[in-house]
């Protein structure tokens, strides 16, 4: 069974810094569900992606370098934003062959954690389908 969101809030808050897994996903275009973006590495290496199972597949070999340089500075100015939003994903665990952690929304400055997979694909579905919406809240 899946921990509640406010278990997950409060496991991430007993974390360090040290110990997150950090991407930048920057998406250029979604239009129709169709995810086509760049995912950038702690090196600031770009990875492009044209699709959701290529974002997944990008992301679950960068999470398989988990290496101690693999992890971002706090600061990540040189990289440059994506056309419909910028998120920082951070990867807490793996766990029940899925992801846990936290998207922090760029532009909005929003935060939102997921206990998986697909609670991630639901909340940049949301913030990339809807975004006027959800900034009004």
């Amino acid at each position: 069974m899946l921990p509640n969101r406010q278990e997950v809030d409060a496991l991430i808050q007993e974390l360090n810094d040290s110990q997150r897994r950090k991407t930048i996903l920057c998406v250029d275009s979604y239009q129709g569900g169709a995810l086509l973006g760049r995912l950038y590495d702690p090196g600031f290496r770009e990875y492009p992606f044209d699709s959701l199972s290529q974002f997944l597949v990008v992301m679950t070999a960068l999470l398989d370098q988990d290496t101690p340089a693999s992890r971002f500075p706090d600061t990540a100015s040189g990289i440059r934003r994506g056309n419909q939003g910028t998120f920082e994903l951070q990867i807490f665990y793996r766990r029940n062959a899925s992801w846990q952690g936290i998207l922090l929304w760029k532009e909005q400055q929003r935060r939102q954690s997921f206990r998986s997979v697909l609670e991630l694909i639901s909340l940049l579905d949301s913030a990339l389908e809807f975004p006027e919406e959800l900034a009004a809240i």
